[in-house]
């Protein structure tokens, strides 16, 4: 059996269950990818100008992304009790004006276990009072009673919280063991309004760095590896799923990105890199001078790469349009509606009607002003869905023209200004748009699939980033950062972008959490709200599977995890069931057999 220990004994953070997804290096972000060999056709709308002729056509293309042939899933989970209610919206994070430091606040990178001769990033989010500049503090770093770094605050994430962000800053060579790592903030006591208890500026963590191994040393051998499109370079690190997938991922990268050029009727201007990774981040990808794509065989972030790889492309070619400034509201509902949906193709007017009858509508001053702080899936639907009514109603050009116009609030004020540019344009306001469309959307019949999928994607949504806050904070939208990937490339690093907590209880959760959502999208709404209350239950009851459904995938699992196998999925049908796993970090997919025999599962092929 495999060892692996935690690297850091971090407490359970306060849950959020909020959502968004990440943008840290001047570009927004997003999520969706599994392998599929559905096909996507852009939005079509009735207003929209014609494809410009120096735009060539999407090629016919039927890529296929399916690694494996795998057995048919007829998932017959045993009889639980039903929860199906939803979660309600979370609600803004409210930050104490007080500078502390909270235990669990510090993200190593590497995401799971460290070996020396890593060279690790520290992220550590420090609350201060909000009247005091982040570079006005000043944090002590020490390790092991030694010191290594005096820093003042220098990043921020999309929680809020003000970090201390050391890239590839510890050489752990000569570090093999258990080191401890102590941060103190305003060591000097300089601030005094604001921290009247300096005893909770110092906190310590104890962090093991493990001896070389099979892992590092499949990590240093990693190399990356480019492949020239039409119109992206893809990067993938060798012996990855995105390695073998290549030559499919060539060919769909290439058409998402035209079909994102159709969408905005904007050809690209330049050669865009395109990284596919193996590490889950957020809910999957995200943009900024160039994409990256979570893709993995165990992927629990969900959606169809098609609308991923369009999505992030229109993060990019709209930087042509909006040339004055950038709304994030806006930006990412042009991206949602340009993909055609958010994780799948959607009938953005469906869901939006939905959303305002289930009562989980948010006003839209609340969401502009406060964009990714609210329930992600709320925020990216309501904005998708109100691009595609200006579109529907007043045309694509009145559209362009809004986007291409808007200049951002010098205050922050951002429902006030885009009210501004809405009369500008319009010759309305936000307030007049938006109940015009709240009574359009007030006529629509509404369809019982549309409201249980929508109730069923936010539910498992909110699930998911509890799982990612409890047992892999690194990929947690409001915390995890954002590496540049071309730094890493050209420094020939891979870890931070491939490797990810592998313990039993990850593999578990989120084999789990993967067939959940793959059960969702094929519209099994019933089946998939048993699998996510039994997700639920293990949450709440410290990891421990105590309903029948649970056990049987910690059981099947952990039999595969005892012979040296990664479990990637695991497919049930009644009394039988098969694993398909991975071995020694590589990414040939195998399939193990198992058969149900009185209370245990056993291996039969």
């Amino acid at each position: 059996m495999r060892d692996h220990v935690y690297l850091i004994r971090r407490t359970a953070r306060f849950t959020f269950l909020l959502a968004g997804l990440i943008l840290m290096i001047g570009c927004t972000a997003d999520p969706e990818v599994e392998p599929t060999a559905e096909q996507f056709d852009p939005p079509s709308t009735s207003t929209a100008p014609p494809v410009p002729t120096d735009t060539a056509p999407p090629p016919t293309l039927n890529p296929t992304l399916t690694p494996v042939p795998l057995p048919t899933e007829t998932f017959t989970p045993p009889p639980l009790p039903t929860d199906t209610a939803v979660p309600e919206p979370a609600t803004p994070v409210t930050v104490e004006d007080q500078l502390y430091i909270e235990q669990g606040q510090l993200n190593l990178y590497p995401a799971g276990p460290l070996y020396a001769g890593d060279r690790v990033t520290l992220q550590l989010a420090v609350s201060i009072p909000k009247d005091v500049r982040p570079e006005w503090i000043v944090v002590d770093v020490f390790i092991n009673g030694e010191e290594f770094t005096r820093q003042t605050l220098n990043g921020r994430n999309l929680g809020r919280e003000t970090l201390l962000l050391l890239p590839r800053a510890w050489d752990t060579t000569e570090y093999q063991g258990i080191n401890t790592i102590t941060f103190t903030a305003d060591p000097t006591d300089q601030i005094q309004i604001g921290d009247e208890n300096p005893d909770n500026n110092s906190i310590s963590y104890e962090v093991n760095v493990l001896a070389p191994n099979a892992l590092a040393e499949v990590s240093s051998s990693q190399e990356w590896i480019v492949r020239e499109t039409d119109f992206a370079r893809v990067h993938v690190a060798s012996g990855t799923a995105a390695h073998r997938d290549i030559e499919q991922l060539l060919l769909l990268t290439n058409e998402s990105i035209q079909k994102a050029s159709i969408a905005l009727q904007e050809a690209p201007r330049r050669i865009y890199d395109v990284y596919f990774i193996e590490k889950i981040i957020g809910q999957g990808g995200y943009a900024g001078g160039s994409l990256v794509v979570s893709y993995s065989d165990r992927n629990y972030s969900g959606g169809r790469i098609e609308e991923v790889l369009v999505h992030e492309t229109i993060h990019l070619l709209d930087q042509q349009i909006a040339t004055s400034g950038r709304l994030t509201f806006l930006a990412e509902g042009l991206a949602v509606w340009g993909s055609g949906g958010h994780y799948k193709p959607e009938d953005l007017n469906g869901r939006a009607a939905a959303l305002v009858a289930t009562g989980f509508y948010i006003p839209l001053p609340q969401i502009i002003d406060n964009f990714y702080p609210v329930q992600h899936e709320i925020g990216y639907l309501e904005a998708g869905a109100f691009v595609q009514y200006l579109v529907d109603t007043y045309g694509w050009e009145k559209f362009r023209e809004l986007y291409s116009s808007y200049q951002n609030a010098p205050d922050g004020q951002d429902a006030a200004q885009l009210d501004l540019f809405l009369q500008n344009v319009y010759g309305k306001s936000l307030v007049q748009i938006e109940q015009e469309w709240l009574t359009k959307l007030g006529e629509m019949t509404l369809d019982k699939n549309i409201v249980a999928d929508l109730n069923g994607t936010i539910r498992y949504y909110n699930i998911m980033r509890r799982y990612q806050e409890m047992h892999d904070p690194t990929a947690y939208f409001l915390e995890a950062w954002l590496p540049r990937p071309n730094l890493l490339r050209d420094t020939g690093t891979t870890a931070e972008l491939t490797r990810r907590p592998e313990l039993p209880i990850n593999l578990v959760l989120e084999v789990m959490l993967t067939e959940a959502e793959i059960l969702l999208r094929s519209g099994n709404f019933r089946q998939a709200e048993v699998l996510m209350g039994s997700i639920e239950r293990a949450l709440d009851n410290q990891n421990n599977f105590i309903d029948p459904l649970g056990a049987t995938y910690n059981e099947i699992t952990l039999q595969a995890y005892d012979r040296g196998y990664e479990v990637q999925r695991v497919l049930l049908d009644g009394q039988n069931a098969t694993a398909v796993y991975t071995i020694d970090n590589g990414s040939q997919l195998y399939t193990l057999k198992f058969a149900r025999e009185r209370e245990n599962w056993v291996v039969v092929q």
